[in-house]
């Protein structure tokens, strides 16, 4: 199911999976290639959903390392910039939208941005890796606060309660509700 994607047919470095909100299409975020690729649920390829080398991401983003994608429910996709340590916000058509944080301590801005999630409500779960935190934002990229971790977050995913579970640099996973973090393995 990767014909038309990196050399040889297969992907590289896999670095985030998402399904589009109409569950239509299952997007895979090629780190290695810099290109985030499409197929439908049956398995057949859509083709590039975006690349980071177009000159129309670069004109308005410059150079961008992904490293995280999620969907937002309004259909525009947001990924994480290792290269600017920001979030990169696309349309639905995956046109380049805006920017939001940049370099900067936790709470206004990040540092090693990785894993990312959007919940129904739009707001966006960061693992701020560089700062040991996980960032939160409104639906339109504003800052709600950041909590701080034990160690740096890995992988992030959003539980049908409101919730995150994280898994850290240590092995460790953490639930995450409210602000407040426990220990689950």
């Amino acid at each position: 199911p990767t014909s038309g994607t990196a050399a040889g047919g297969r992907l590289r470095d896999v670095r985030a999976i998402a399904i589009s909100t109409g569950g239509l299409t299952i997007y895979a975020l090629d780190a290695g290639a810099g290109r985030v690729y499409g197929w439908d649920l049956g398995l057949r390829f859509r083709g590039v959903a975006l690349d980071a080398a177009d000159p129309n991401v670069t004109a308005r983003f410059g150079a961008i390392a992904p490293e995280g994608l999620t969907l937002e429910p309004s259909g525009g996709a947001l990924l994480s910039d290792r290269t600017g340590d920001r979030l990169l916000a696309f349309d639905p058509r995956w046109r380049p939208d805006k920017e939001i944080g940049g370099p900067g301590a936790r709470g206004q801005g990040f540092f090693d941005p990785g894993a990312l999630r959007a919940d129904a409500r739009g707001q966006v779960a960061v693992a701020d890796r560089g700062n040991a935190a996980l960032a939160r934002l409104d639906a339109g990229g504003n800052f709600l606060r950041a909590m701080r971790l034990a160690r740096a977050p890995e992988s992030l995913v959003a539980d049908a309660a409101g919730g995150y579970l994280v898994g850290d640099s240590a092995g460790d996973v953490y639930r995450v509700v409210d602000g407040i973090a426990r220990l689950l393995l």
